[in-house]
């Protein structure tokens, strides 16, 4: 769920300022601060979000505002900051605010749509983001991230469509076949979903999900060996994946080998301890009991 920024001009000021004649009337000298004022700001706080500094990016985008109120790209600036910064009320009303200044600006539809997606408010989600695709039908992003929330809705169908979309639109972006990838999974077609999971690591061999996502549809197929290799290297990559401690643990008990499925329970018991997961937590360790006490 990738926020996009709207892309920004900066213009050259400087140069625009050389350029006038001496003679200026004082309105036109009070104009060209302002203009000077307006884009300093602008770009100082890009730089501020860019850096982290949600709180100081806010302060700067709202001196835009002041300065030109009809700044459609400066509200979609500050709205970023607010979802950011934790005032997700906020960023909604700031793109809100630059739809009402543009009522064709896409970028806003689809930020409104990971603000709402961010609230759990997924019917106004998905309404977002097809306004965005109505707006810019080639917004991969878009595609994406409603066919996410179709599935999670129980509409697997719609989501496939939407993620063919997006990968004839961007066909290089590895997430969207890691998303196909679970669909197909949850759909029982684990050829496709295996095709989809593979196709995201060859874009991206250090993608940890599908790695991990692809050893799940092995084991169910019941294709330990492959599971195992899998599992593997997801852990290479992502040594703290809990998930994949466990999963590799219910592998081990198929695979007939207890001891090694008892180590990796432990492992994720303890990794879901540190991450506060308690019903996790306590679900490995009842996986810890059983294996025990099966070897006494």
């Amino acid at each position: 769920m990738n926020r996009l920024q709207t892309s920004i001009a900066i213009f050259g000021i400087i140069g625009i300022l050389s350029g006038q004649p001496a003679a200026i009337s004082a309105e036109s000298t009070s104009l060209l601060i302002a203009q000077l004022s307006y884009q300093d700001y602008l770009k100082q706080g890009i730089d501020k979000y860019d850096r982290g500094d949600y709180k100081g990016a806010i302060a700067d985008f709202t001196e835009v505002i002041q300065l030109n109120p009809n700044s459609d790209i400066a509200y979609i600036y500050r709205g970023n900051a607010r979802d950011d910064d934790g005032d997700p009320t906020g960023a909604i009303a700031d793109y809100q605010q630059s739809l009402k200044i543009n009522p064709k600006n896409f970028t806003a539809y689809y930020n409104l749509g990971v603000t709402y997606e961010r609230l759990q408010d997924y019917t106004l989600a998905i309404a977002n983001y097809t306004k965005t695709i109505e707006l810019n039908p080639n917004y991969a992003e878009a595609y994406e991230n409603r066919g996410n929330l179709l599935d999670d809705q129980g509409d697997p169908q719609a989501a496939l469509a939407d993620y063919k979309q997006a990968i004839r639109i961007d066909p290089k972006n590895p997430s969207v076949y890691y998303n196909q990838g679970i669909t197909y999974h949850r759909l029982k077609d684990n050829q496709a979903a295996i095709s989809s999971f593979s196709q995201a690591i060859k874009l991206k061999p250090d993608y940890y999900s599908p790695y991990n996502s692809r050893g799940n549809t092995f084991a169910s197929l019941g294709e330990g060996q492959a599971a195992l290799q899998d599992f593997n290297r997801a852990l290479q990559i992502n040594p703290k994946a809990a998930d994949t401690y466990y999963n590799r643990g219910l592998l081990y008990i198929e695979l007939k080998n207890n001891q090694l499925a008892i180590k990796d329970f432990q492992q994720a018991a303890s990794l879901y301890k540190q991450q506060n997961r308690t019903k996790d937590y306590q679900d490995a360790l009842d996986q810890i009991k059983e294996l025990q006490q099966a070897l006494l």
